[in-house]
């Protein structure tokens, strides 16, 4: 077995693979839940037609919650409200950046394709891994 370049408190880069796939699995099942039943809000400047809506939130807390049930220790950063939470590992800067949902509008719009959940992980400064997942065809 080779040992990791990284120190990710106790896991290993596959259990870290494991949580970014169930993150991205998670908030992909809140999408398809709300689809059909969004309520939409203009978020921010309503001149830049940014929206927000019930599966943004659902998503992202979904996601958040995953994160910090399974690595408590490693920060977050995720689109909806400016969500933030500090790392407090105690010896390195990792992050996970999540968009719950990418592609408010065209989800709105009903479009099939163009919404999907976007996660990485940011170790010391350098992106080391990503997920995406394509909401609409649950892949």
């Amino acid at each position: 077995m080779s040992e990791s370049n990284y120190d990710f408190g106790g896991l290993n880069e596959h259990a870290i693979g494991i949580v970014g796939k169930a993150v991205i699995a998670r908030t992909v099942r809140e999408i398809l839940l709300y689809r059909h039943n969004l309520v939409v809000e203009d978020k921010g400047d309503p001149k830049k037609g940014d929206k927000k809506t019930n599966a943004d939130d659902a998503a992202q807390d979904r996601g958040v919650n995953t994160i910090q049930e399974c690595t408590p220790n490693f920060g977050i950063v995720a689109e909806e409200d400016h969500f933030r939470t500090e790392c407090a590992h105690p010896t390195h800067d990792i992050w996970w950046t999540l968009d719950g949902v990418d592609g408010t509008k065209a989800l709105v719009r009903g479009e099939s394709g163009g919404v999907a959940s976007m996660l990485s992980l940011i170790y010391d400064g350098e992106i080391v891994m990503a997920w995406i997942g394509d909401a609409l065809v649950n892949e």
